[in-house]
C-alpha cells in the first residue's frame, strides 16, 4: 500500500473515532435527572438537588472527652457503664435500597406522555451496625437517636413495605424522550463511638473508655423517586 494511502486512510480512521465521541458526549449530555422525596406521612413531594443538600449536623468528640479517655486504666476489677453515642461523621444514602422502576418511550409519538409509577412489590431494609459496640441494645437505641436528631429525615431499625403500599409518582415525558422512574428507601449513615465510663471498684477510680461504631439506617417514611429524561 503507497504511503499516501495510508495516511488517508489514518486520518479516516480518527475522524470516524472521534466523531463516534462525540455522539457519544451528546447523548449523555441530553440526559436529565432529578429526584424528588416524598413523606408518606404528609403526602408531600419535593424537588431536592443531591449535590447541594448539606450533610447532617455532626456532634464532634470534644477534646475533654479525649483528655479522659488518655486517663491510665486502674488495675483491678471495674465495671462499664454505657453513657452516651458520640457522631464524628454523617451523610445521607439516597439511593440505600431500590424498591422499583418504571419506564415508557416515548420517542415515536409527538406527544407529550404522563409516567405513572406505583409500587407493586413488597419488601423490607434493616439498619446494619458496624463495631463491637453495637451487640448492646442500648448503644443501637442511641445511634438511631442520635440520626434522629441531626438528619432531616427520620430513620428506623427496619422499614417494611409491601404492594398495597401507598406511593404514587408521575413523570411528564416529553415527545421523542424515553422517561424512567426510579424509587428508592433513602437513608443515613453515621459513624462514631460509644462512650463508657469505667469504674474501679477496689478504689472508686473513673475513667472514660471509647468504642467504635456506627450504623446505616433506613429511612422510617421517606422515598427517593429519580427522574430520568433521556433519547435513549
Amino acid at each position: 500500500m503507497h504511503k499516501k494511502s495510508k495516511v488517508f486512510i489514518s486520518i479516516m480512521m480518527m475522524m470516524l473515532l472521534f466523531g463516534y465521541c462525540s455522539i457519544c458526549y451528546a447523548g449523555d449530555s441530553d440526559t436529565k435527572v432529578q429526584n424528588y422525596l416524598m413523606n408518606t406521612v404528609t403526602g408531600k413531594s419535593t424537588e431536592i438537588d443531591l449535590t447541594t443538600i448539606p450533610s447532617p449536623k455532626v456532634d464532634l468528640t470534644t477534646e475533654q472527652n479525649i483528655e479522659e479517655a488518655s486517663n491510665v486504666q486502674p488495675q483491678g476489677m471495674y465495671s462499664e457503664t454505657f453513657i452516651r453515642y458520640d457522631q464524628n461523621n454523617s451523610y445521607y444514602e439516597w439511593e440505600l435500597k431500590e424498591t422499583g422502576r418504571a419506564r415508557v418511550d416515548n420517542r415515536q409519538s409527538s406527544q407529550p406522555a404522563t409516567l405513572q409509577y406505583s409500587q407493586t412489590t413488597g419488601g423490607s431494609k434493616d439498619a446494619s451496625f458496624s463495631g463491637d459496640a453495637t451487640v448492646s441494645a442500648n448503644v443501637r437505641n442511641a445511634i438511631i437517636a442520635k440520626i434522629n436528631a441531626t438528619a432531616s429525615i427520620q430513620v428506623a431499625f427496619t422499614r417494611n413495605w409491601s404492594s398495597s403500599t401507598s406511593v404514587i409518582d408521575t413523570m411528564r415525558v416529553p415527545a421523542g424522550k424515553v422517561g424512567t422512574i426510579i424509587c428508592y428507601v433513602p437513608g443515613v449513615s453515621s459513624n462514631g463511638q460509644a462512650v463508657y465510663i469505667v469504674s474501679n471498684t477496689s478504689d472508686d477510680t473513673t475513667f472514660y473508655r471509647y468504642k467504635a461504631c456506627g450504623s446505616i439506617a433506613p429511612a422510617k417514611n421517606s422515598w427517593n423517586f429519580k427522574h430520568i429524561e433521556s433519547s435513549y
